[in-house]
């Protein structure tokens, strides 16, 4: 049975539709194995070297694995007229419109600039549309470079 998700009237931010930007099947894939690679590897260290510092620290990059390797699948950038919802591969950060400074609008490492209610600046990187360092031609990405302005647009 597929899980699928739904909208539902008191969602604030859609799931769908030209404001919701989710990556294709192969990144979700490549950052998927690479979750159950950290996974499995961890448990076969701890295995073989079982002591306690060891299993220690295989619990943390274990479940940092099996993490990685669940949320690939569900990471996704999404706004409505209040708020964007950034669900990356580790956590995921609901930012209301006011509080965007500005959005970069470079696909290498895009980000969202803005600040806390106390004032503070903070930075949420755009994982998801993000393609770092790559030898790979900038036509490759017009995709996430439309989605980016569209959301730089839509902050003001």
């Amino acid at each position: 049975m597929a899980l699928v998700a739904r909208d539902t009237p008191g969602d604030a931010t859609p799931n769908r539709g030209p404001n919701v930007f989710r990556p294709n099947v192969l990144w979700c894939a490549v950052n998927s194995v690479l979750g159950f690679l950290v996974f499995g590897m961890t448990v076969a260290f701890v295995w073989q070297y079982a002591n306690p510092l060891s299993i220690a620290c295989g619990v943390v990059l274990a479940s940092a694995g099996a993490l990685l390797a669940v949320r690939s699948w569900s990471a996704h950038i999404a706004f409505s007229k209040q708020e964007v919802l950034v669900s990356g591969l580790l956590w995921s950060r609901r930012i209301q419109r006011s509080r965007i400074l500005g959005v970069d609008t470079e696909p290498y490492w895009p980000i969202i600039v803005w600040e806390t209610e106390e004032g503070k600046l903070r930075f949420t990187p755009l994982t998801v549309l993000s393609v770092g360092n790559t030898i790979l031609p900038a036509a490759m990405f017009a995709r996430s470079r439309k989605f980016l302005a569209r959301l730089s647009s839509w902050s003001g």
